[in-house]
C-alpha cells in the first residue's frame, strides 16, 4: 500500500506540476472549473426555462464535478498500456500501479472539488441540506470509482485489441449517459417513473442520482441496483486485469542465455526486428527493460521517471537522488523536462537505460536499448555496465544491430542468425568473426529478398565506391539496393544500419559530429540526409578521393519561403543556405555536384505524407478536406529518385546543375487522396470541414506534431508541381505514375507506427 500511495502522489505531482510554483495554480483551476461549467448552464436554465434555485445550481455543480472525474479518467486512460509496460519493469503489481497512476489525479481533484461543494452548501445554509449525507459520500465515491476503473480498462482493452483506434467513441457515449443522468433536472421536474428509468438503466446515472438523494435529503442510498452493479464492475476489473493485459503486463524476455551474477552476457540477434515479448530467459533471469516506443501524452520525461522511482524502496530524499542520477546518466539534457511525445528514439533508449541502471534490481536484461544511441553515449554506457557487473549484478545485453564492444569489457557472448548455428564465446577477439558471419548471412538474404529479386538489370556505374548518407530513409534504401544490384562498393553513414547492408560497409556516427571515420578511398557521395549537414564534411570527403556528389534538396524552397509557419520558413532558409554553401565549396575544390529537388516522396510506407494519409483512411474510413482541395500534386516514388541519383552520377553534363524531379503524373489533391481509397479497397468518402486549418494548428500544438499546421491545410488549394523536362532531357529521367504498383507502394498502410 505504501508503494501505491507513493505512485498516486507522484502521479498527482506530475499531472499538476506541483514541483513548480505554478503547479498550485493548475490544481486550483482544476478544482474549481466545475463551478464555471455549472454557472454557464445555470444562466441558460434560469432566464430561458425559468428554472432557478440554489438547489438547482448545487445539483448542477455536483453533477459537473462527477462528470469531470469520469471524463478526465477516460482521457487519461490513453496512457494506461504504455505505463503498464513501464511498471512491469519496476513494480510487483504493475496493473494496479498503472491504474493508480492514471486515476489518482482526477480522483484527487474530484475529492477536493466535492469538499468545496460541501463547504459551499454549508455557507449558503441550504434548508434541505443534511449533514447525515456526509456518511454516504465515501460509499458513493467508492462505487463510482469501481465503474470508473472498469470503464478505463474496457477502453484500454478495446484499443489494445485495435477494436477501437480512438477513445472518442467511448468518451462521447459516456458523455451522453451523463447528460441523461439527473444533472440538468431535479427529481420533481419529471414523473417518478421516468426518474427511475433514467437513474436505473445506466449505472453512472444511478450513482449520481443516489449521490444527490443522499447529499440533499439525507436519504439512504437505494440498494435496488447499486450492489449488483458494483459486483459486476468489480468482476470486470478482475477479469480484465488478470487476463486481458497479460502480454502487456508480462516483462519481455528473450530466448538467450542469462548472465551469471557479477558477469556480462551479450546476445546479438541478427536480422530480428520485433521487440514483442518472446520466450522466457532460463535460470530465472531478471525482467527485461525494453525501448519506450509507446506514445505517452501529457507526461514529461521527469514525470514518468518519478512514477517509476515511486515503486522503489527508500526515503523521499533517496528517491529524489535517484531521479537526478537518472537525468545525469541519460545525458539527454533539457529533454528530460520536456514532453515524452517529442523524444527521438535514441533519447528514449538513453532514458530507459538510465532508469534500468539506477533501479535496485539485482540483475538486468537490457533488451534493445543499445541499438539506437550514438557511439559517444554507448562508450560510457558499456563502462557503467562493467561497473554494475563488478558490483555483483547480472548484466544481459540483447542487441538487434551490430554491437561495438570496448576492448576492456569482459564477459560472454552469443550470436544468433538465421541459417547458422549459434556462435558462442568470450567477449574479445572471438566476437568479431561471429558478428561478421551473422551479418554476411543476413545481408545476403536481405539483398536477395529486397534487391535482385525485383528484376532490376545489372547497371554498371563509373564509380567503384559510393558513400550514402541517410541510408535508412526510403530514398537511401532504394539507392543502396540499386548500388548492390549494380555491383558497386557501397557504404552508408548514420546512427542506424540500413537493412541489407553488411556491417563492414556501415559507418556508425552522427553527421553533426565534426569528424567521422570515412573509408580511406571513396569516389562519389549520394547525400540524402539534411543538406545542411554536408558542408562540414566536404573537405574530408575530398581528401578521400570524392570527385562527384549528388545531393537532395526539396521543391519546398519555392513554395514555403513565404509560409505563415515560422518553422517552415526557417527550414527553407536553412536549405537555401545549405545549397549555396555546398555548390560554392564543391566548385572551389573541383568536385562535380548536382542537386536534385524532389516533390512529394512516397514508396516504402515510411514517409510523413502519403503513408500517413493511407493510415488515416484505413483507420477512420474518411478523409477531411478544406473545400474542394483542387491544388495539383506530383508525388514521386523513392525508387525513381534513387534511379535519378545513380543516372546523374553517370552524366557529366549534369554537374553543377539543379534539377526538379517529380512523379510521372499530376493529380489534384482530392484525386491523389482518392487513389489511396481505391488502392486500399475503401469507398471514397471526403468530409469538408470548415476552419480545418484552425483545427489542424490546434491539433499540431496539442499533439506535439510540428508537421501538422494550418499552412499544410491551406496548401490543399495550391499547385505544388515541378517541371521534369530538364531531367528527362539530360539524364533520361522516367518516373512512374502514382501508385502504379498498387498496395505494394504502401507496404505498411495498416501499421499506425509506420516504422521500418
Amino acid at each position: 500500500m505504501h508503494r501505491l500511495a507513493r505512485v498516486a502522489t507522484a502521479a498527482v505531482v506530475a499531472k499538476y506540476r506541483l514541483s513548480s510554483g505554478r503547479g498550485l495554480l493548475f490544481l486550483f483551476a482544476a478544482i474549481f472549473d466545475p463551478y464555471l461549467y455549472a454557472l454557464t448552464v445555470y444562466f441558460v436554465l434560469a432566464p430561458v426555462f425559468k428554472l432557478e434555485s440554489i438547489e438547482r445550481f448545487h445539483i448542477l455543480l455536483i453533477g459537473f464535478m462527477a462528470f469531470r472525474w469520469g471524463m478526465s479518467s477516460l482521457l487519461a486512460s490513453e496512457n494506461l498500456i504504455a505505463i503498464l509496460r513501464r511498471m512491469a519493469e519496476h513494480s510487483p503489481t504493475p496493473m494496479t500501479a498503472a491504474v493508480v497512476a492514471v486515476t489518482a489525479p482526477p480522483a484527487f481533484v474530484f475529492f477536493l472539488s466535492l469538499t468545496s461543494a460541501f463547504v459551499f452548501s454549508l455557507m449558503m445554509d441550504l434548508p434541505q441540506q443534511s449533514l447525515s449525507a456526509a456518511g454516504w459520500l465515501l460509499f458513493v465515491i467508492a462505487i463510482q470509482a469501481v465503474w470508473t476503473v472498469a470503464l478505463i480498462l474496457i477502453l484500454a482493452f478495446l484499443k489494445e485489441r485495435r477494436i477501437l483506434s480512438s477513445d472518442m467513441p467511448v468518451v462521447v457515449f459516456a458523455s451522453l449517459l451523463w447528460i441523461l443522468s439527473p444533472v440538468m433536472y431535479t427529481f420533481r421536474d419529471i414523473p417518478e417513473g421516468a426518474s427511475k428509468l433514467l437513474t436505473s438503466y445506466n449505472p453512472v446515472s444511478h450513482l449520481l442520482a443516489a449521490y444527490q438523494n443522499a447529499y440533499w435529503y439525507g436519504q439512504n442510498i437505494s440498494l435496488e441496483v447499486l450492489p449488483a452493479l458494483t459486483v459486476l464492475g468489480a468482476g470486470l476489473i478482475w477479469i480484465l486485469g488478470r487476463f486481458a493485459f497479460r502480454d502487456a503486463r508480462a516483462a519481455p524476455r528473450r530466448q538467450v542465455r542469462s548472465a551469471p551474477a557479477g558477469g556480462i552476457h551479450l546476445a546479438y540477434l541478427a536480422g530480428r526486428r520485433s521487440l514483442a515479448p518472446a520466450e522466457t530467459l532460463p535460470d530465472g533471469a531478471a525482467p527485461g527493460h525494453v525501448p519506450w516506443r509507446a506514445r505517452i501524452t501529457d507526461l514529461r520525461g521527469r514525470d514518468l521517471v518519478r512514477l517509476l522511482v515511486a515503486n522503489w524502496d527508500g526515503t523521499g530524499a533517496e528517491r529524489m537522488n535517484h531521479i537526478e542520477r537518472i537525468a545525469e546518466i541519460s545525458a539527454i539534457g533539457r529533454l528530460f523536462d520536456d514532453f515524452l511525445a517529442i523524444y527521438p528514439e535514441q533519447a528514449l533508449d538513453q532514458l530507459a537505460f538510465a532508469v534500468a541502471m539506477e533501479s535496485p534490481q539485482a540483475g538486468l536484461v537490457l533488451d534493445g536499448l543499445f541499438d539506437t544511441p550514438p557511439p559517444s553515449f554507448l562508450s560510457t554506457a558499456w563502462l557503467q555496465v562493467r561497473q554494475s557487473a563488478e558490483s555483483g549484478r547480472a548484466m544481459t545485453i540483447v542487441c538487434y544491430r551490430r554491437p561495438s564492444v570496448p576492448e576492456n569489457i569482459a564477459g560472454t557472448f552469443e550470436v544468433q542468425a538465421t541459417g547458422i548455428d549459434t556462435q558462442r564465446g568470450d567477449l574479445g577477439p572471438a566476437l568479431l568473426p561471429a558478428l561478421d558471419l551473422a551479418d554476411r548471412v543476413e545481408s545476403r538474404d536481405e539483398i536477395v529478398e529486397h534487391g535482385t529479386a525485383t528484376g532490376d538489370p545489372q547497371i554498371p556505374l563509373p564509380f567503384a565506391s559510393v558513400l550514402v548518407t541517410g541510408g535508412s530513409s526510403q530514398i537511401g534504401r532504394c539507392v543502396l539496393r540499386r548500388l548492390v544490384t549494380a555491383g558497386a562498393l557501397s557504404y552508408a553513414v548514420g546512427r542506424n544500419r540500413p537493412p541489407g547492408l553488411s556491417a563492414d560497409r556501415f559507418i556508425p556516427g552522427d553527421l553533426t559530429e565534426e569528424s567521422l571515420d570515412f573509408p580511406d578511398r571513396l569516389d562519389a557521395v549520394v547525400h540524402i540526409a539534411g543538406l545542411w549537414y554536408l558542408p562540414g564534411h566536404i573537405d574530408a570527403l575530398y581528401a578521400r578521393g570524392v570527385r562527384r556528389i549528388v545531393c537532395f534538396s526539396t521543391t519546398s524552397i519555392f513554395v514555403k519561403h513565404d509560409s505563415s509557419d515560422a518553422g517552415e520558413r526557417d527550414l527553407v532558409a536553412r536549405m537555401v543556405n545549405a545549397e549555396k554553401s555546398v555548390t560554392e565549396r564543391c566548385a572551389a575544390l573541383g568536385i562535380a555536384c548536382t542537386i536534385l529537388r524532389p516533390t512529394l516522396v512516397y514508396g516504402l510506407g515510411i514517409d510523413r505524407n502519403i503513408s500517413r494519409a493511407a493510415v488515416f483512411i484505413r483507420r477512420f474510413r474518411f478523409y477531411p478536406l478544406a473545400g474542394e482541395a483542387t491544388g495539383l500534386r506530383q508525388p514521386v516514388h523513392a525508387d525513381d529518385l534513387a534511379a535519378a541519383a545513380l543516372a546523374v552520377l553517370d552524366t557529366p553534363a549534369a554537374a553543377g546543375k539543379c534539377y526538379e524531379v517529380g512523379g510521372g503524373e499530376r493529380l489534384v489533391y482530392r484525386e491523389m487522396i482518392g487513389r489511396l481509397f481505391d488502392v486500399l479497397g475503401i469507398p471514397r468518402r471526403f468530409v469538408a470541414i470548415p476552419f480545418l486549418g484552425v483545427f489542424a494548428t490546434i491539433a499540431g500544438f496539442v499533439l506535439r506534431r510540428p508537421e501538422v499546421t494550418g499552412e499544410m491545410v491551406q496548401r490543399m488549394r495550391r499547385d505544388l508541381v515541378c517541371d521534369n523536362g530538364p531531367a528527362i532531357r539530360d539524364f533520361g529521367y522516367d518516373p512512374r505514375p502514382f501508385l502504379s504498383a498498387g498496395r505494394a507502394d504502401l507496404p505498411n498502410a495498416g501499421d499506425a507506427t509506420l516504422t521500418p
